[in-house]
């Protein structure tokens, strides 16, 4: 029997890691399953791909605060906007048209996510509200966004302007959701970014 050198042995790479698609990001986040009482200062760390957010990838120009207050606006456009899944039995039930004596518990959340989005955009100018939504809703980039503005003015306009608008606007945001969020945090219904 012949002995095959290390040299002839065939080498193996490393995984490739493929991004899913272009509407993901790399990320990291506390575990939040790992609750075990041990000699660990801080819980364990995931490593992940998670929905694109331009915030994000901001970096330190936009505080955790501010991303914090952008999550919660995209809270409460979404469930005013689709609302929660409704509780399902393990079987299916047929239902009579019948009166009812109420709006159900998920319409009423609905209704009142739809009320505190509609107050948290109000101080802001038609303008501003584009730009929460194509960027903190839409989760389109600065650059994505100045791009339009332009097309839609006919003229130059600066990125960094926009981008000072932008952190202007998640200011006002967090100083609007900064008790909600502490609320949240403290309860640990929340997990910092």
């Amino acid at each position: 029997m012949a002995r095959r050198s290390a040299a002839a042995a065939p080498v193996l790479e490393p995984e490739k890691v493929v991004r899913p698609n272009r509407s993901t990001m790399r990320a990291e986040w506390r575990d939040p399953d790992d609750i075990r009482p041990g000699a660990a200062k801080t819980a364990r760390t995931v490593h992940g791909w998670r929905s694109y957010c331009p915030l994000r990838r901001m970096g330190a120009a936009v505080s955790v605060g501010q991303i914090m207050a952008a999550d919660k606006l995209r809270e409460l456009y979404d469930v005013a906007r689709v609302g929660y899944a409704p509780i399902q039995d393990g079987f299916y039930v047929a239902t009579t048209p019948q009166p009812r004596p109420g709006p159900t518990a998920g319409e009423m959340q609905r209704a009142r996510a739809g009320r505190e989005y509609a107050r948290a955009i109000r101080p802001f100018t038609p303008v501003q509200r584009s730009l929460i939504t194509a960027i903190i809703l839409d989760n389109k980039s600065v650059r994505a966004w100045t791009l339009y503005r332009q097309g839609m003015t006919g003229r130059h306009i600066d990125q960094r302007v926009e981008q000072g608008r932008l952190l202007a606007i998640l200011d006002q945001l967090a100083a609007h959701f900064d008790t909600e969020i502490r609320e949240e945090l403290q309860h640990g219904w929340r997990l910092p970014p």
